[in-house]
């Protein structure tokens, strides 16, 4: 006969029943599944900011070194391709593999699968061409070239008076004659961009592009969320029981045994609660990146003699 039990690092057991240990299997396994998700979306915000820190760096480097030659202006566009290429891999990985989190979690064809396929169905065909133009892009990047050739350097002298200052900004473009001579450039979306003229700022795309993974994630948390409450608390209520029995919870495990075999165990980690949460929190501002901007833009200070 079969039996369950909570054990810790000095062994000590705490009888729990076969249908709470089916519980906590379950909901150990949704739960890592649900991580994985926001993980893979901190690995995509995370890249989002190391492309928007080096067009931020680009451009101060051109303000303070200027660029001498042909080899030293390529370094600008060599980074931002990098930056460029990750977070697209990166977006294309969040969908694809959220995709399979979903299924794991809820079955092939479930309504959550369809919600999700939904939600991002709309983003694709929204009036905001950054979704459907970035994954077009990312085709493109996998199989045919990279998508910065030239870095625009732009300064603009703002302000009066004695508040003039020169604004020094990066201008990342997208040649449309090259995608339209390559031909396998999604024809769709090269019509519209074609509609744009012969040079589309890329920026706005990639921010638009974020913007709606975003509202993606935010409708995959709110499909999870009853269900999440539901495992998040299968797998403290072992905790607490075991914290009562004994007055610590290192290093414990629900075991099946079996004859005195271990037959099976299972982890129980309230680390990854934690972790979970403090995701969720870090990367709660996902709709915003079209509406902002970083700038280091200051007055000038003078005291008049």
């Amino acid at each position: 006969m079969t039996q369950y039990a909570i054990v810790g690092l000095k062994d000590y057991r705490v009888e729990i029943s076969n249908k709470d240990f089916a519980l906590l299997r379950t909901a150990t396994t949704h739960f890592f599944e649900i991580l994985s998700i926001e993980e893979k979306l901190n690995l995509v915000v995370e890249n989002y900011a190391e492309f928007e820190k080096e067009l931020f760096n680009c451009s101060l480097n051109r303000m303070l070194f200027g660029v001498e030659n042909w080899t030293s202006g390529i370094g600008g566009v060599h980074s931002m391709n990098r930056r460029i290429v990750n977070l697209l891999t990166t977006c294309r990985l969040y969908i694809d593999q959220t995709s399979h989190n979903i299924c794991s979690i809820y079955g092939n064809d479930s309504e959550q699968e369809k919600i999700f396929k939904k939600q991002a169905s709309q983003e694709y065909d929204s009036d905001y061409p950054g979704y459907r133009t970035m994954e077009a892009m990312r085709n493109y990047v996998q199989h045919r070239e990279l998508p910065v050739r030239i870095l625009n350097n732009k300064m603009q002298l703002v302000g009066t008076g004695s508040n003039e200052l020169w604004k020094h900004t990066i201008k990342l473009s997208i040649d449309i004659n090259t995608l339209s001579k390559d031909g396998k450039f999604k024809k769709k979306v090269l019509t519209e961009l074609q509609s744009l003229g012969e040079s589309v700022e890329l920026t706005p795309l990639i921010r638009q592009y974020l913007r709606s993974i975003g509202k993606i994630h935010l409708k995959i948390r709110e499909l999870l969320n009853s269900d999440l409450s539901a495992w998040e608390e299968q797998i403290r209520n072992p905790l607490k029981q075991y914290k009562e029995a004994t007055g610590y919870v290192d290093g414990l495990r629900a075991i099946a045994i079996n004859e005195s075999k271990t037959i099976e165990t299972i982890s129980i980690l309230e680390d990854v609660i934690k972790r979970r949460q403090m995701l969720e929190n870090k990367n709660k501002y996902l709709t915003h990146y079209p509406f902002h901007f970083i700038s280091s833009e200051a007055p000038e200070i003078r005291i008049e003699s």
